[in-house]
C-alpha cells in the first residue's frame, strides 16, 4: 500500500506521479559519495524509480492489458483492525494487523467468509497520515480482542483493477487506474479498497500473487461481475 502514495496522492493522470525531468536528472547523476552504501541506496531506489516511471508513461510493448471492472460491493460483516497510521509504517502495521486477526480467528474456530481486505483514507495519500483498516469476511460474531473488533465494512462502487505479482511495482497499476477514473469522469470521494486475493500469507511466489485495488466512483448502473470489466 505504501508505494501506492504517490500514484494516488497526484491522482488525476499517471503522468503527474512525479517530475518526469527531475527523475531521468536525478536517476543518471552519480553523487560525490557514491562509494557509500548509503549513497548507493539511493541511486538504487532512485533508477528503480524511475524505470518504474518509465513503465507508466510508455507500458513495455507486450504489457498485458489492464482489465478495469465496475463492481458494487455489498455491505460485509467482518473482524478489523482500524487505526490512524503513517504512510512510512503501513507495512509493518499491515503484517501485525493481520496476524492478530488471523490468530483471533483461529482461536475462536471462525472461518473467514471471503478475502482479506484493506480500506484506506485519502489523507494517507494526502498527508501520509491517515485511517487504515484492515479486514477479514466473516459470518460468525467476533469478539473484541486487543485491537480487533467487529465491523460492517460500507457498501461502495468501484472501479476495479487486479495487480498482478509482486508489490513493488503496485503503482503502475495505481496509475492506470487513476487514468481511467479521470478520463471517464468516474471519481467520488471515498477511501481507496484493497483486495488480497493471494499474497505473501498464501505462497512465496510473487508471480501468483494478486490484488485487487478498489477505486471509488459513482453508482453508473452498468456494475459487472468479477472478471468481466474492459481492457485499458
Amino acid at each position: 500500500m505504501a508505494k501506492a502514495v504517490t500514484a494516488r496522492r497526484t491522482g488525476d493522470r499517471p503522468d503527474a506521479v512525479i517530475g518526469t525531468d527531475a527523475i531521468y536528472r536525478t536517476s543518471t547523476a552519480i553523487p560525490s559519495a557514491a562509494s557509500s552504501s548509503a549513497a548507493m541506496a539511493t541511486l538504487a531506489r532512485t533508477q528503480q524509480a524511475a524505470a518504474s516511471l518509465r513503465n507508466l508513461l510508455n507500458p513495455p510493448a507486450n504489457a498485458t492489458p489492464l482489465v478495469i471492472e465496475h463492481r458494487r460491493v455489498p455491505a460485509t460483516a467482518a473482524a478489523a483492525v482500524s487505526e490512524v497510521i503513517d504512510v512510512k509504517d503501513a507495512n509493518l502495521w499491515y503484517q501485525g494487523a493481520l496476524g492478530e486477526l488471523h490468530a483471533l480467528l483461529t482461536a475462536q474456530k471462525i472461518m473467514p467468509g471471503g478475502p482479506r481486505g484493506g480500506i484506506y483514507a485519502d489523507d494517507l495519500f494526502s498527508y501520509e497520515r491517515g485511517r487504515a483498516t484492515i479486514f477479514l469476511p466473516c459470518d460468525q460474531p467476533v469478539p473484541h480482542r486487543g485491537r480487533v473488533a467487529a465491523m460492517i465494512v460500507p457498501e461502495a462502487e468501484l472501479a476495479v483493477a487486479t495487480h498482478v505479482g509482486s508489490h513493488d511495482n503496485v503503482d503502475l497499476t495505481y496509475g492506470a487506474l487513476a487514468a481511467y477514473v479521470t478520463d471517464h469522469a468516474l471519481g467520488v470521494e471515498g477511501p481507496i479498497r484493497e483486495f488480497y486475493l493471494v499474497g505473501p500469507h498464501e505462497t512465496a511466489d510473487e508471480d501468483q500473487w494478486r490484488t485487487e485495488i478498489g477505486w471509488p466512483i459513482f453508482r453508473t448502473g452498468h456494475a459487472r461481475g468479477p472478471g468481466k470489466g474492459s481492457p485499458v
